[in-house]
């Protein structure tokens, strides 16, 4: 099931403040994201325990967001590929 609109706006206001663009919060990834175009990504995934709480939930790039799947938490996912090239192919469109 997906989100509301307004649990939507709550979690990008809560990370985003009220920027229309926004860098992707995984810190190696370069993408954009705008309020129109971001995945509302579960830190803990909802398969593995995590609830729909807005402290569990942070605007995330669609390509992150499908690559990391319900295998890792978005800490893990940002620590395990800042050394290494990421799998996601992440890349930035102007």
């Amino acid at each position: 099931m997906g989100f509301t609109a307004a649990e939507r706006q709550q979690v990008w206001l809560k990370y985003c403040g009220k920027y229309f663009e926004h860098k992707c919060a995984i810190s190696w990834c370069n993408n954009k994201m705008n309020v129109f175009q971001f995945h509302v990504g579960h830190n803990t995934p909802k398969a593995n325990g995590g609830s729909n709480n807005l402290h569990n939930l942070i605007p995330i790039c669609p390509n992150c967001n499908q690559s990391m799947g319900k295998k890792y938490t978005i800490d893990e996912w940002d620590t395990l590929h800042k050394a290494k090239k990421p799998s996601c192919f992440c890349f930035s469109v102007s």
